[in-house]
């Protein structure tokens, strides 16, 4: 399964996440502002996970013909996460794994 993280910046939340899935998925990840997410990226994603929901409306902004084809799912995850790796990477695998 391919799954998509996608945060404001590119710079925190979707890499952290995409670094706990990428053993068992294939990941990647983008941005809404910064590193922008592509059309092709949208295209490759079975699962598009949004750090907040107000980030699924954007994307349905720029590509409503993919979105429409797509699960977008918004993991509404707060700016700061815990920074024990540990801890995140349970709290997240709990919560993404109940969404796929």
């Amino acid at each position: 399964m391919r799954l998509l993280f996608v945060s404001h910046q590119n710079k925190k939340r979707s890499k952290l996440v995409e670094e706990v899935f990428r053993n068992n998925f294939k990941t990647q990840s983008a941005g809404i502002y910064n590193d922008p997410v592509t059309s092709e990226q949208l295209n490759w994603a079975d699962v598009v996970f949004v750090m907040e929901e107000h980030y699924t409306e954007e994307l349905n902004r720029r590509f409503p013909e993919l979105c429409a084809k797509k699960k977008i799912v918004a993991l509404n995850l707060p700016a700061i996460l815990p920074e024990d790796k540990q801890e995140l990477a349970s709290f997240l695998e709990k919560q993404v794994k109940e969404l796929i």
